[in-house]
């Protein structure tokens, strides 16, 4: 059975509940189809139309005793279905306001429904008002049911969109259900939200900030964002698509038997292809329980200028000479598209001020063929960087994507995914995600991954217990993704930036492959200065080339403030930095994000062999992140120790936590102001052990800057001498200072 928060897919159709809402609603489709109606025919219409009927039947809104809200409903088929299953139906929308969208809300349906009706219905069941679904004006705990079907996205700014949100939460009576659906991006500009006052596109981040925060109601169940191969392979400019409708429809006047124009439309008709955006249908089903609001929504509560800029637009409306209200109406509504192309007038939903626009079909607009030839030439113009962009699906657009092709390197593709092994890992807090590996890689990070279960893993854990769905994360040095798809399944917009090929290649296989489409891959090094720069590709280990090797690959290197000018984040709530060395230049390259007082916190690993090759330090690393108004803390399971710019830090590679002030989420944290000497002392023996000779080799060396009291303490003597009598050459020449008597330190 598919959930009622997901994604329009090409299989759902076959789905058999589905499929029979679909037959049930839409039965005067039938004869035109075929027998396996829907299959053949799939529109997403019909599929936001079935999935709202459902979801309020499942949830127990569609009883004889019921009352239903349709926001924005303009002539869908659920508003007379609906009048054969409950009390009452009301119908909302900017019924009155003249424009483009008129075919969609006709005035007609204010006094004469039937006309547009496609099939009979009850109409003493039926209430139909002219009403702005920003302010609903009703009661509080008013419906047992509301519904919103491809609407929303058209009320003006992500603002409006909350405040009809909130008005659907408030109305709604406890256990109500609120089945909503609307635009949401596949791909596109990061941070882009589509055309504001025409057709906005929402990201994971937005549908829930937006409507679900908004709204103070709860999903029934989690909103699953994957979407399968067989529904993007067809994308559609919405352009290319009315165009062609219109002269099938034009073509289809002439004959004496006309078809129906909804049997017209290029099936399937499910994704669309604008102005660099992919996008699709999704569907919200949402519940008014006991804890409403949840969480707390009054800043989404519409404000008083707004609800007196609705009735000014209101009196305009009744006392406008435009002409009559009652206008022609379509003898069977149609929903052309969710996206108006440019130019057209303001979308319902939005308040209007100045003159009304000509009505649809009057002479301002032309006959429909010069329409339709109008539609064409701009299609034309426009089809190259068209195809360009739908090239993009899995990958970055923009800028960076331009750079990334210049570099030779293209955004990866679902064969990548069937190439490489896929693994599923769970998350402590019961979220999953699709990894997918190299065969044959051996390291640490994908031998977890490979595990299946992320668990108990300190540094992720942290990461989980900041960040929340919505927040920005920033994964610097990604990888295969351990933090970027964590963060991305947790519901977060995640900007990854990943210096391997392959592995940025292996990373945007694995969010494609689970539909996490904020989640964008650059393969790029950060720096402290854009260009480009000499990289050797060594799994999770690889780095700048600090010194002349063969063995190296040309990589753009950009900086952190200008990648994230330049894809529009202005904040980011968690930055997790992993390098391999470069961890200063990089945070040179990122002194506007942190340098605000509120600037993110940043989880980072400080390895002392590999900035010692790029000439630097753990301490000097400490410290440029001082110098940046931070306090570093050591991680070590769930407990957080201060790091001192000064102190001596044993451990060769740690997990570090760099923040302004405590995150939020870290209660369970146990804080500690410094280590102790004994537990000092404790971490130098067990690095003296360590399996791996460039670890004891980097603490024989650098225990030369741990000061008397450490050096002196009876344990420290005694790894100090088992280092200088190790087993490698190279662990004992680095302890040598320690055995000659009067030798200098190093």
């Amino acid at each position: 059975m598919i959930g009622y928060n997901k994604l329009c897919e090409f299989e759902d159709f076959a789905d058999a509940e589905l499929a029979g809402v679909i037959r049930e609603v839409c039965a005067y489709k039938l004869p035109h189809f075929s027998p396996e109606f829907p299959a053949g025919a799939e529109h997403r219409k019909d599929w936001e139309v079935a999935m709202a009927v459902r979801a309020l039947a499942r949830f127990d809104a569609l009883r004889p005793d019921a009352t239903i809200l349709g926001v924005g409903a303009g002539t869908e088929d659920t508003i007379f279905y609906l009048t054969r299953l409950v009390k009452q139906v009301f119908a909302t929308d900017r019924y009155l306001v003249p424009g483009d969208w008129q075919p969609l809300a006709p005035p007609t349906m204010l006094v004469d429904p039937a006309s547009v009706a496609p099939f009979r219905f009850d109409p003493d069941r039926l209430v139909v008002q002219h009403m702005d679904g920003r302010w609903l004006r009703y009661p509080p705990d008013t419906f047992d049911g509301i519904f919103s079907s491809g609407s929303i996205e058209h009320f003006g700014e992500l603002h409006d969109v909350a405040y009809a949100a909130y008005e659907m939460g408030r109305v709604l009576k406890p256990g109500g259900i609120l089945a909503l659906s609307t635009e949401f991006r596949l791909s596109g500009p990061p941070g882009g939200i589509g055309w504001p006052h025409r057709t906005l596109v929402f990201s994971r981040e937005n549908l829930l900030r937006y409507i679900v925060e908004a709204s103070g109601l709860e999903p029934v169940d989690d909103l699953s964002i994957a979407v399968s191969e067989a529904t993007l392979a067809r994308p559609r400019n919405p352009g290319l698509v009315i165009a062609e409708h219109a002269v099938a429809v034009e073509r289809e006047a002439s004959k004496a038997q006309r078809k129906p124009e909804y049997t017209l439309w290029d099936f399937p008709h499910l994704i669309l292809a604008q102005g660099g955006y992919v996008f699709g249908s999704v569907h919200l089903t949402l519940r008014k329980t006991d804890r409403y609001p949840e969480p707390p929504n009054e800043w989404a509560k519409p404000p008083a200028s707004l609800l007196s800029a609705i009735n000014e637009s209101n009196r305009k409306v009744v006392t406008s000479t435009a002409g009559p209200v009652v206008a022609a109406a379509p003898s069977v509504p149609v929903r052309l598209s969710t996206v108006p192309l440019t130019g057209a007038p303001a979308a319902a939903g939005t308040v209007e001020t100045g003159e009304p626009g000509p009505a649809w079909g009057s002479p301002a607009w032309g006959s429909p063929l010069e329409e339709v030839e109008a539609l064409l030439k701009g299609i034309d113009a426009a089809r190259e960087e068209v195809d360009e962009r739908l090239e993009e699906i899995a990958g970055l657009s923009g800028v960076f994507e331009r750079r990334l092709q210049r570099s030779g390197l293209s955004a990866g593709t679902a064969a990548d995914a069937q190439v490489w092994g896929t693994h599923q890992v769970e998350l402590d807090n019961g979220i999953s995600f699709t990894a997918v590996l190299e065969p044959g890689a051996t390291d640490p990070v994908t031998a977890t991954l490979a595990s299946g279960n992320l668990k108990h893993q300190p540094p992720v854990s942290l990461m989980l217990d900041i960040v929340r769905p919505g927040d920005r994360v920033l994964d610097l040095g990604a990888h295969v993704g351990m933090f970027s798809l964590t963060a991305a399944a947790t519901g977060c917009s995640v900007l990854a930036v990943e210096a391997s090929p392959t592995n940025a290649q292996v990373l945007r296989s694995a969010a494609l492959r689970n539909g996490f489409h904020d989640l964008h891959v650059v393969n790029a090094v950060v720096s402290d200065s854009p260009g480009t720069v000499q990289f050797i590709s060594d799994g999770p280990w690889g780095h700048i080339a600090w010194e002349a090797s063969g063995a190296t690959i040309a990589v753009p290197a950009v900086t952190v403030d200008e990648l994230l000018a330049e894809i529009g984040w202005d904040s980011v709530s968690f930055v997790k930095l992993d390098v391999e060395g470069s961890e200063i230049q990089a945070l040179a390259g990122m002194r506007q994000l942190l340098g605000r007082p509120d600037a993110p916190p940043v989880l980072f690993e400080s390895n002392g062999h590999t900035l010692a090759m790029a000439g630097a330090t753990a301490q000097e690393l400490i410290s440029a992140f001082g110098d940046l108004g931070y306090v570093t803390y050591l991680l070590d399971e769930r407990r957080l120790t201060r790091i001192e710019p000064d102190g001596f830090q044993p451990h060769t590679v740690s997990e570090c936590l760099a923040a302004k002030r405590r995150p939020p989420g870290l209660d369970g944290w146990i804080v500690l102001p410094s280590m102790t000497l004994e537990d000092l002392a404790a971490r130098i023996v067990s690095e003296s052990e360590h399996p791996n000779l460039h670890c004891r080799a980097h603490l024989a060396r650098t225990l030369a800057s741990a000061g008397d009291a450490v050096l002196s303490h009876p344990a420290v003597v005694q790894a100090l001498e088992a280092l200088r009598t190790d087993p490698e050459p190279h662990v004992r020449e680095r302890a040598a200072w320690s055995g000659a008597v009067g030798a200098a330190r190093p």
